[in-house]
C-alpha cells in the first residue's frame, strides 16, 4: 500500500533447478492489474547460496528500469538460500530513481 506494507504475495514465475525466466509482459500485466506502489522481488537458490548472482543483478537492473517506467518503486530483490538471504538493496545495487 502507500505505506509500503505488503498487501499481496504473488508467484509470477516458476523455474527449474538451474534458472527461472520472467518476461517483461508478466511484470507489466501484474502492475496493470494490481496497481502497486512498490514491489519486492524474491526467489530462492536451490543450491543453498543466498548471494546475488551476476544473473540476478543483471535481471534486477532490467526489472528496476521497467517498473520505474510503469510508475512503481522497487523496494528490494531478495535471494533466499539455506545459508542466508541476499539483498539487492543491502548490496547498494538499487538505482537512485526516487
Amino acid at each position: 500500500d502507500a505505506s509500503y506494507r505488503i498487501i499481496l504475495k504473488k508467484t509470477l514465475a516458476v523455474g527449474s533447478v538451474k534458472n527461472v525466466g520472467i518476461a517483461p509482459d508478466d511484470i507489466t500485466r501484474f502492475v496493470d492489474s494490481c496497481k502497486p506502489a512498490a514491489l519486492i522481488f524474491a526467489h530462492n537458490h536451490p543450491g543453498g547460496n543466498g548471494e546475488l548472482s551476476t544473473q540476478d543483478i543483471e535481471a534486477t537492473d532490467k526489472l528496476e528500469v521497467l517498473i520505474k517506467c510503469l510508475g512503481v518503486k522497487l523496494i528490494d530483490h531478495l535471494v533466499v538460500g539455506i545459508d542466508g538471504i541476499g539483498s539487492y538493496r543491502q548490496k547498494g545495487k538499487l538505482r537512485k530513481f526516487y
